[in-house]
């Protein structure tokens, strides 16, 4: 195997130094002038000495960053290795049979405007039909119901339906009616029966009342982890730092975008496929 410069370099001194500590013993009795001559040498004997160790510790410094870079090498390897064309391939059909999480989905919501209680006006009560995924419930709210039995009606059927209601965070006197899931395949539904004046609405605040609408949910982008709109070296960072199994029990773990309990290759695999 040849030798690398650096050893050469390191042999090289050793030889000279040999040399001159052979010639320089043997002028330690001799004139003046050779007398200079060998202080010289042990001179250059010295400086021979620091250079070669200073080749010493760059040969040292070399072979150290020859293993770190060997190290890194191999660590590609098993991740190549890993993301071999099977998993490509089984990145692909997750992805496309909806296994691939979004994070920043978000539930079909209606809103019912009831104010702190129903009013009919005189005129009878307000007849409903809600319904999600799961099913459709009717109800009928006698004038004068307050929104609190209202909500309290409508969640005693949320496993039948697939809808949770509560009061508007943004209008405390509409109920907001949300799908318990979310994505674009999830939907409210809501139809007005009876009542003089339609209380269904598309949102919180302001608005046109219907007499009947359903809203469906949106599918937040893949990978964007922090639902800006926008997969960037942000939820690159957030992903790294959640890096390894979610904890048990599992709290909300949106790195974990294949959702098989740990943050890993097809996960980043997942985020740089939808980078931008």
């Amino acid at each position: 195997m040849p030798q690398s410069s650096s050893l050469k370099c390191i042999t090289g001194f050793t030889a000279i130094h040999s040399l001159i500590a052979i010639h320089a013993g043997t002028m330690l009795n001799a004139p003046p002038p050779l007398q200079r001559s060998g202080d010289l040498l042990v001179e250059l004997q010295g400086l021979i000495r620091s250079e070669a160790a200073i080749a010493r510790d760059i040969a040292r410094r070399q072979t150290a960053r020859q293993h770190e870079i060997n190290s890194a090498l191999r660590e590609i390897d098993r991740i190549a290795a890993t993301a071999s064309r099977r998993t490509f391939n089984q990145l692909y059909q997750e992805m496309n049979a909806g296994g691939i999480g979004t994070p920043c989905d978000e539930p079909a919501e209606l809103y019912l405007s009831t104010g702190f209680a129903i009013s009919t006006g005189g005129n009878g009560a307000t007849s409903l039909e809600i319904g999600g995924n799961d099913g459709v419930q009717s109800f009928t709210f006698a004038s004068g119901t307050a929104m609190g039995s209202i909500i309290l009606a409508i969640n005693g059927f949320t496993d039948e339906m697939g809808v949770v209601a509560a009061q508007s965070q943004e209008n405390n006197q509409r109920v907001e009616l949300q799908s318990t899931e979310a994505g674009s395949q999830q939907l409210v539904m809501a139809t007005q029966l009876s009542g003089p004046e339609p209380i269904i609405f598309a949102q919180a605040i302001r608005g046109r009342g219907f007499f009947e609408l359903t809203d469906f949910g949106l599918d937040g982008i893949v990978a964007d982890l922090d639902c800006d709109g926008v997969v960037n070296v942000i939820d690159l960072l957030a992903l790294l730092r959640a890096w390894g199994p979610c904890r048990a029990p599992p709290p909300r773990c949106p790195a974990d975008l294949d959702n098989d309990g740990a943050v890993g290759i097809l996960d980043l695999l997942t985020l740089l496929a939808n980078w931008g």
